[in-house]
């Protein structure tokens, strides 16, 4: 015993029996009570009635018409046809043959209710996920479960998307003939650019940092009538802190746009910082991002683009910024703002969330550290040569 503990005097409390001298015990008290073989009856409530469930079963079961067990019966084998469907085909991960492929995705996000699978009482809806899954299982011969760098939401696209699967195939698969296939059974609004062989334990949501550009395109004046409408329809919602509107050009701006303004307060945004004013939702462990880069530019033909580059988003976090520096171009609310949105760690300090329609993951990279890249183009294709591939491949 320990030196500092006081001893138990065994005659002051008795230990309890436990296990099989308790099991004695008790039927030696049920044999003395007379209740030995006596099946325990159930308290009842204070309706007299007794709170054994399959009293109330029974009646309802015996209460049930025969269309009524129709009805049940076809759900259950509904449900089997489902589960068994389901697990055929189904990837054995500790096969030896089983290897790990990463794909370079670009898709066009108007056509889809994001990336995520949804089911619905009529069907499911038609998201990127789905599209992959019905349309490469003949393919591949196999069904396979795809794990994104990103979940985009709906209408968001992508140009730079990585996901990866796990598949059995021939040693002699020429990937290149594979790409190929795969292009030729997914639908047009939906490419691989790229596909290669992952390096084993690796996974797409180790990623180092993303790059998304919000796009407002048009000439000037159609450029300022959207960001107008962005922050007319935040202030009949009452989403963020909007102003009065007043736009009309600031020093470096467009015409319309101040720009640069905008990239003042983008400025502030750089940087490790708790952008919890910047999420639609929680559910994060933690609201601290590092935003590399928050930059602005407006290209004559093309439009207004926002590019942000960081090593990871919250939910809604890209369009949230975006719509806040629209307000910041417009005249809804000034530069220095920025700031104390950031502190006040509240989403109602921050601006409206812009349309999902002119956003677009342009690249994740998993190799090299952010360095300060402004290779942002419109047309890039970011991410085909920085997938981690197998040398052997």
């Amino acid at each position: 015993p320990h030196p500092d503990r006081p001893r138990r005097d065994p005659t002051a409390h008795p230990r309890r029996p436990r296990g099989v001298c308790a099991v004695l015990l008790r039927a030696a008290a049920l044999r003395r009570s007379g209740r030995c073989g006596q099946r325990p009856q159930m308290a009842s409530t204070a309706a007299g009635t007794s709170k054994n469930a399959h009293g109330p079963l029974r009646d309802r079961a015996a209460e049930r018409t025969e269309a009524e067990w129709e009805t049940i019966y076809a759900a259950r084998k509904a449900r089997k046809e489902k589960h068994r469907a389901r697990a055929a085909g189904v990837i054995d991960r500790r096969n030896p043959r089983c290897r790990r492929y990463w794909m370079v995705l670009s898709y066009e996000g108007g056509g889809f209710h994001g990336w995520q699978k949804q089911e619905l009482a009529d069907g499911p809806l038609r998201t990127v996920e789905g599209v992959l899954e019905e349309r490469l299982r003949p393919v591949l011969a196999q069904r396979v479960k795809f794990w994104p760098a990103g979940r985009t939401d709906a209408g968001v696209s992508a140009r730079g998307q990585v996901a990866q699967f796990d598949a059995v195939l021939p040693e002699s698969t020429a990937l290149t003939a594979l790409t190929g296939a795969v292009n030729a059974a997914l639908p047009p609004d939906v490419r691989c650019l790229s596909l290669a062989l992952a390096r084993k334990g690796s996974s797409t949501s180790a990623c180092l940092w993303k790059r998304y550009v919000y796009r407002v395109e048009g000439e000037p004046a159609a450029v300022l009538a959207a960001c107008r409408r962005v922050c007319q329809e935040a202030r009949g919602s009452g989403e963020g802190g909007v102003g009065e509107d007043r736009a009309g050009g600031g020093e470096g701006g467009c015409g319309t746009v101040d720009v640069e303004a905008m990239r003042r307060a983008g400025a502030l945004l750089e940087g490790r910082r708790d952008f919890a004013s910047f999420q639609s939702k929680g559910g994060r462990s933690t609201t601290v991002r590092t935003l590399h880069r928050c930059d602005v530019r407006w290209c004559e033909g093309e439009g207004l683009a926002i590019t942000l580059e960081g090593d990871g988003f919250l939910y809604n976090m890209a369009r949230i910024v975006a719509g806040t520096l629209l307000q910041v171009g417009v005249g809804c609310r000034s530069a220095s703002s920025v700031e104390q949105v950031l502190a006040a760690a509240d989403r109602v300090a921050a601006g409206p969330t812009a349309p999902a329609a002119g956003l677009c993951l342009e690249h994740v990279e998993y190799e090299r550290p952010w360095g300060g890249e402004r290779g942002a183009s419109r047309g890039e294709a970011a991410g085909q040569d920085d997938v981690v591939v197998d040398e052997a491949s």
